[in-house]
């Protein structure tokens, strides 16, 4: 059963009654239309912000901060989302705590990205997608760093016979570098304790990707309970 969880209403409640509070507006009044709408503006911004983040943290290292500034005001104003922008609608709170959630994941804070993972549920049940993505992604990273510590030996012991001819030297491949075709040579290759690095890998995936996984089966046992309720 999908339908719409009460995050976003959740969420208005624990920003606008501060604010009406704070401002000395009642509480009634706060639930009104405007200040309903004004909850995704502050989203929306944010998802400015955030985005902004997220090109900074994938083009660190070149120096392109006006285009990357372009960019993300580009995308967050993208016409699919630009016209929710105004109305009391999932999309656009769904959308920046999906995007908060990859920018912690790039950060490396991943039990804090699995926590605005469940935020993200919240507004939208298919942003468990993404939730399923974010485990992906710390998979992939878990076995990129296997693959080099693997591999980094072969490339010690070549190093020895070409550091007298620098034109020939390898160097171990970067992430974006390592290829399925390079893991599966890897383990196709007959040393001793194969099966155990295997075992060791499979262990450090679920380790990495636990709070994911724990997200992942809890909103499989809430559809299959909702299901039988409906």
């Amino acid at each position: 059963m999908i339908t719409t969880l009460p995050g976003l209403y959740l969420m208005s409640v624990g920003i606008l009654v501060p604010v009406g509070k704070a401002l000395g507006v009642e509480t009634d009044n706060v639930c009104s239309v405007l200040w309903l709408r004004s909850v995704n503006l502050l989203f929306a911004i944010g998802n400015f912000y955030i985005i902004y983040a997220i090109m900074c943290k994938l083009h660190q290292k070149e120096k392109i901060e006006p285009k990357i500034i372009i960019t993300a005001l580009t995308l967050s104003l993208l016409p699919l989302l630009f016209f929710f922008n105004f109305l009391y609608y999932t999309d656009v709170g769904s959308t920046f705590f999906v995007l908060f959630m990859y920018l912690l994941h790039l950060q490396g804070n991943k039990a804090l990205a699995s926590l605005v993972g469940i935020i993200a549920i919240m507004f939208r049940q298919t942003n468990i997608i993404w939730v399923v993505f974010m485990a992906g992604l710390t998979a992939r990273q878990v076995i990129v760093d296997w693959f080099k510590e693997k591999s980094g030996s072969d490339y010690q012991r070549k190093s020895i016979k070409e550091h007298s001819n620098p034109s020939t030297a390898t160097k171990p491949s970067g992430d974006s570098e390592v290829t399925l075709f390079q893991i599966v040579k890897l383990l196709s290759k007959p040393p001793q304790n194969k099966k155990l690095d295997l075992i060791y890998l499979i262990f450090r995936i679920l380790k990495s990707s636990v709070c994911n996984i724990i997200i992942i089966l809890g909103f499989l046992v809430f559809v299959d309970c909702a299901t039988e309720i409906a």
